[in-house]
C-alpha cells in the first residue's frame, strides 16, 4: 500500500452502512459550519503494524517486524509482562488527540504473522465527542497468520451527548489461528446523566476463515433516545462484545 493510498480520506473511511449516510454528506459543507474537514492534519490517523516472530529467541518472542504511524495515532514497543507466556507481545495503542472529534478517521491495520502471539489494548478508554457535523469513524483490520493468537481488548468507548461514531471491525484468520475480542461501549456519561443522547452509534463486525464468512453483526441506533428500544439497547446503560474464535475444528 502506498503513503497516497494510506492518507486519501476516501480510502480510510469504513464501508457506511445507509443509516450513517446523511453524516456524511453534511460533512462536505463541515467548513461553512467551522468544522475542519475530513483530511485536515490531526483529522486522520494511520497505524498499520504487523508483528511477527523472533526465530532467534529461546521463547519464540513476538517482535514488531513493520510499521507506518501517522499522528495522532501511537503505539508502544512490545511489553513481555506474562511469566506464563514470555515471548508473547503486549502492544497499547493510543491517539493523542483526547478522544474523537467530528469528522475524524482513525485507520488501524494489525497483522500477527505465523506464530505470533499478541495482546492489543488500549491504556485507557476513548470519549467520543459532540458533533455539530459529520461523523467520527473507527475503522479496524486484525489479520492473523497461521497458529498466531491475537487478544484484541480495547478500552471503552464513551459516548458524549450529541457524538456519532461508525466503528468497523474486520478480522481475517487463518485455519489454525485463534481470536479473542471484546469491545465495550458506555451509551453516555452515565454521571452526568447522559445516557443514550448520542446522535448515532454504528458497531459492525465482520470476522471469515480463509475467505468464508463466520460473522456479520451490524448495529445501528441513529437519533437520540433511540437506543431504548428493545430491539436495540433496550435498558442497559454498558453493552460488550466478546468474540472468542478458537481454530478451526478444534
Amino acid at each position: 500500500m502506498t503513503s497516497a493510498v494510506r492518507l486519501d480520506p476516501v480510502a480510510l473511511t469504513p464501508p457506511v452502512p445507509w443509516e450513517f449516510r446523511g453524516f456524511f454528506r453534511d460533512a462536505a459543507d463541515a467548513a461553512t459550519d467551522g468544522v475542519q474537514p475530513v483530511g485536515r492534519p490531526g483529522k486522520v490517523g494511520v497505524l498499520d503494524l504487523t508483528l511477527g516472530v523472533d526465530a532467534a529467541s529461546s521463547v519464540q518472542k513476538t517482535g514488531v517486524t513493520s510499521r507506518y504511524v501517522k499522528a495522532p495515532m501511537q503505539f508502544t514497543r512490545p511489553l513481555y509482562i506474562d511469566p506464563a507466556d514470555p515471548g508473547e507481545a503486549f502492544v497499547y495503542v493510543r491517539s493523542t488527540g483526547g478522544g474523537l472529534a467530528q469528522n475524524d478517521r482513525i485507520r488501524q491495520q494489525i497483522t500477527l504473522g505465523d506464530g505470533a502471539r499478541a495482546t492489543v489494548t488500549t491504556p485507557a478508554g476513548t470519549p467520543v465527542h459532540r458533533m455539530n457535523a459529520g461523523c467520527a469513524t473507527q475503522w479496524i483490520s486484525l489479520t492473523v497468520g497461521e497458529s498466531a493468537v491475537c487478544e484484541y481488548l480495547p478500552g471503552q468507548n464513551t459516548l458524549f451527548a450529541g457524538s456519532r461514531l461508525l466503528q468497523v471491525t474486520d478480522v481475517s484468520l487463518a485455519d489454525s489461528a485463534t481470536l479473542l475480542a471484546a469491545d465495550v461501549i458506555l451509551t453516555g456519561r452515565l454521571a452526568r446523566g447522559e445516557r443514550d443522547l448520542f446522535d448515532a452509534l454504528g458497531q459492525c463486525w465482520r470476522i471469515e476463515r480463509g475467505g468464508r464468512p463466520l460473522l456479520s453483526d451490524t448495529l445501528c441506533v441513529v437519533g437520540a433516545g433511540q437506543g431504548r428500544s428493545e430491539m436495540l439497547l433496550s435498558r442497559w446503560p454498558v453493552w460488550g462484545t466478546v468474540l472468542i474464535v478458537p481454530p478451526a475444528g478444534a
